[in-house]
């Protein structure tokens, strides 16, 4: 899932099927399944950080945030190195999982 301002969730659906194809192509090639139910992304504005886990009392993780402009994707208006640059994201991120 990706979690968003509202006006975006339209610019999610290409950051969440490049992470999903992502993980499952890392569990095929390592034969190691993901350990976690589900993995959340944010998109948060104006965060330092690229993508970090969200830490949870007790050490928990499960939620990567991003930057706004790493994770969201408009098709009619993105450059493709603006969609170069969300690949690299999420699949450096997902990778160190």
């Amino acid at each position: 899932m990706v979690y968003t301002w509202y006006r975006h969730m339209s610019r999610c659906r290409f950051s969440l099927q490049l992470a999903s194809g992502v993980l499952s192509h890392l569990s095929d090639y390592t034969g190691v399944s993901y350990l976690r139910d589900r993995l959340d992304l944010a998109a948060v504005p104006e965060t330092r950080a690229e993508a970090r886990p969200e830490e949870a009392p007790g050490g928990g993780w499960g939620m990567l945030k991003f930057r706004e402009g790493a994770l969201l994707y408009d098709h009619s208006a993105s450059s493709v190195q603006h969609l170069d640059g969300i690949v690299a994201a999420v699949t450096k991120v997902r990778s160190s999982f």
